[in-house]
């Protein structure tokens, strides 16, 4: 059996052997939620900035990413049979750095910190 269509949404007719899902993922929503009722649903401590939190992610990612090129300076040899050691370095650092450009992203999105200038320090450097 087709599960029941919620108000605002639109059922397409499931291909044969559809998953457990029963049809849910192929719902047409024809309503969305207004901007109002989705912050109205986001819990008010999400709103709150804290700077010594938001300072500790931005120390933790900025270490974290010289600590692997000081290690891979270190360790991994320049020569072509360590190729393969060398993707691998920068695939694990490539994502470890992401969590500093997250954090650079956020700053510019006014959400790091209370204190501007810091704020604009951290998201310029």
């Amino acid at each position: 059996s087709v599960a029941s269509v919620a108000e605002g949404e639109a059922l397409i007719a499931p291909p044969a052997g559809f998953s457990g899902l029963e049809g849910k993922a192929l719902r047409k929503i024809t309503s969305y939620p207004t901007k109002r009722e989705v912050l109205a649903a986001i819990p008010k401590e999400c709103f709150k900035k804290d700077t010594v939190k938001s300072m500790s992610y931005a120390i933790f990612s900025t270490s974290l990413t010289l600590a692997l090129g000081v290690g891979a300076y270190a360790l991994i040899p320049l020569k072509l049979a360590f190729l393969p050691v060398w993707a691998l370095y920068a695939v694990v650092t490539g994502t470890v750095a992401t969590g500093s450009w997250v954090v650079a992203h956020e700053c510019g999105h006014d959400a790091f910190s209370d204190n501007k200038k810091l704020q604009d320090t951290v998201g310029f450097v």
